[in-house]
């Protein structure tokens, strides 16, 4: 009977440390989730709030943790949100849209490595002389590595040389 209890006694505690251990170990996934997607909202109604002064609706739109683009196709006015920096852009203003990345090389012992710079989309205005705009998708100063950024420019590259 003795050696019974004993047993029930340490099957609790192997639980209870088991269930303890998944909740540690998933709280951090479970609120980095909860993270994204509040900064999502909050990305997707700045693009709202940007959009509804000058009466267009975003049809096309995407959001990575820290920045967002749109683009309402009817007008051409693309919108474009990165660390709280909110751009409005006229694509009639504009002739040519590329993707555009930047290496840095280094050297480890005898080898050379391209390490990705910056990365993002270059417009060309139609006046004469105007710079480019880059708009920045990745900074190798802000983020170690891009996640998502790079398919997300290259998607937006081509949907703007669309409506261009």
């Amino acid at each position: 009977m003795y050696h019974i209890k004993y047993i029930l006694i340490m099957d609790y505690y192997n639980t209870l440390i088991g269930v303890l251990l998944l909740i540690v170990s998933l709280s951090p996934i479970v609120w980095l989730s909860k993270m994204s997607n509040k900064n999502g909202k909050k990305l997707t109604l700045g693009l709202a709030a940007m959009a509804t002064p000058i009466h267009a609706t975003i049809v096309e739109k995407d959001i990575l943790l820290d920045m967002a683009i749109g683009l309402d196709a009817h007008d051409k006015i693309l919108f474009f949100i990165k660390n709280n920096e909110q751009r409005t852009i006229d694509l009639e203003l504009y002739r040519k849209c590329e993707f555009y990345d930047t290496y840095i090389n280094t050297k480890q012992g005898s080898k050379r490595i391209a390490t990705i710079n910056s990365l993002g989309l270059k417009l060309y205005a139609k006046a004469e002389g105007e710079p480019p705009l880059l708009l920045e998708f990745f900074n190798l100063n802000e983020k170690i590595q891009p996640n998502g950024e790079f398919d997300l420019a290259k998607k937006w590259s081509k949907l703007i040389t669309e409506k261009l």
